[in-house]
């Protein structure tokens, strides 16, 4: 590391402005007036047309390099959440499949399941702030174990069906493990993207 000798200095600075206020003295200020003036103008004209247009921008690419920073961070920001919004869009039916698509999945559910309706009434559909929400009604008499496992189909399927409220109730003079099962679902469609 380097040391420095602050005494040193100090007086060395000291010895070199006594020389310069002795040389001025004996030679006079006139001696020395063009060479001033000349400074002087080089120093103003060195402070106009280099230092400042320089600072000035050197100040206008920091702001750039500061907006550009926070605009990175923003971005990607932005770009995580459209990534969601976009993966949540895709587990949504498609506004062309609007057409009678919950009905249809609860009936291909039920197939697959092997499980016979006992009703199926007509879906309802309401539209707020540009998302269609469809609803769903169903009543059949199933095995517990059925139930859960047609259940388990509906909430796990793409896309999205969500069961809004289940009613299970042991049925009278039935097979001993039947039960009425009575199951509300709904899906919701968007009308219009905004992630793109």
């Amino acid at each position: 590391m380097i040391q420095l000798d602050f005494g040193g200095l100090a007086k060395r600075f000291q010895e070199d402005l006594t020389l310069v206020v002795s040389v001025v003295r004996e030679k006079g200020l006139a001696h020395f007036g063009r060479p001033l003036v000349v400074g002087l103008a080089l120093v103003f004209a060195s402070n106009t047309f280099f230092y400042k247009p320089a600072a000035k921008k050197v100040r206008a690419i920091n702001a750039k390099i500061v907006t550009a920073q926070s605009v990175s961070q923003y971005a990607e920001d932005f770009r995580a959440r459209r990534d969601r919004l976009s993966w949540s869009y895709g587990q949504l039916p498609r506004l062309e499949d609007r057409e009678q698509w919950l009905f249809k999945s609860l009936v291909e559910s039920l197939k697959a399941e092997n499980i016979v309706p006992d009703k199926l009434p007509p879906m309802g559909e309401s539209e707020v702030s540009g998302l269609i929400t469809q609803q769903a009604s169903m009543g059949t008499s199933v095995k517990f174990m059925e139930a859960v496992r047609w259940l388990n189909r509906i909430e796990t399927g793409t896309p999205l069906i969500h069961i809004q409220a289940v009613s299970l109730v042991k049925k009278q003079g039935a097979i001993i493990g039947v039960t009425d099962v009575t199951c509300e679902v709904t899906t919701i469609i968007p009308k219009q993207r905004l992630d793109r």
